[in-house]
C-alpha cells in the first residue's frame, strides 16, 4: 500500500468510527459513571453461560451438602431483592449458584446470572451477613454491566491500536 493511500484509509476508518458512535450503547452506571457498552446483554449472558459451563466441567463441585445449601440460601436472599426490571436489563431470567471445591477465598458472578463461590471463601466470610456482602458485591457487578464495559474498553483499545499500526505503516493482516 502506498504512503499516499494510507492517510485516506485512516481518514475513512476514523470517519466510519465517528459515524457509528451513536450506535454505541452509552449508559450511566448505578454509581453515576458513564460507560460505553458495545455488546448486547444477550451476547454477554451467552458468554457468561459458556464460561460457567466450562468452569463447571473443569472445577470440582463442593461435596458438602451443608455448604451448598448454606451458600444457595444466602445467594437466594441476595438475588431475591433484584427487581425483575433490573434482571431483564442484563438478560437474567434466573440465577444459577454453584459451589466449587477450591481453597481460594473467592466468589464471582457472571453475566446472565451465574454465581460461583469457592469453598475457601467460607472460612473467611463465615457469617451469612459476610457472605451476603461478598455475593451482593459480585451481583452488583452484573447489574452494573461491568463485564460489558470492560470488554467494550478492550475492543476500543484494540481497534485504536490497529488503526495506529495502519497509520504507522505496520504490516497488519487485512
Amino acid at each position: 500500500m502506498s504512503i499516499v493511500r494510507r492517510p485516506r484509509i485512516v481518514r475513512f476508518a476514523l470517519l466510519a468510527l465517528i459515524s457509528l458512535a451513536p450506535l454505541f450503547g452509552c449508559a450511566t452506571s448505578m454509581t453515576g459513571q458513564q460507560q460505553i457498552l458495545l455488546f448486547p446483554e444477550s451476547q454477554m449472558a451467552s458468554m457468561g453461560a459458556t464460561a460457567f459451563t466450562d468452569m463447571k466441567s473443569k472445577t470440582p463441585k463442593a461435596t458438602s451438602s451443608t455448604q451448598v445449601t448454606y451458600v444457595r440460601c444466602v445467594a437466594n436472599a441476595v438475588t431475591s431483592v433484584v427487581t425483575p426490571e433490573q434482571a431483564a436489563k442484563v438478560s437474567v431470567t434466573s440465577w444459577e449458584v454453584e459451589v466449587f471445591e477450591d481453597e481460594t477465598a473467592n466468589a464471582f458472578a457472571l453475566p446472565g446470572g451465574k454465581i460461583g463461590v469457592h469453598t475457601g471463601l467460607l472460612p473467611v466470610a463465615n457469617t451469612p451477613g459476610q457472605l451476603a456482602a461478598v455475593l451482593g458485591h459480585e451481583v452488583g457487578h452484573v447489574l452494573d454491566r461491568h463485564g460489558n464495559a470492560r470488554m467494550s474498553q478492550t475492543t476500543i483499545a484494540q481497534t485504536g491500536m490497529q488503526l495506529g499500526a495502519v497509520l504507522l505503516g505496520a504490516n497488519t493482516p487485512g
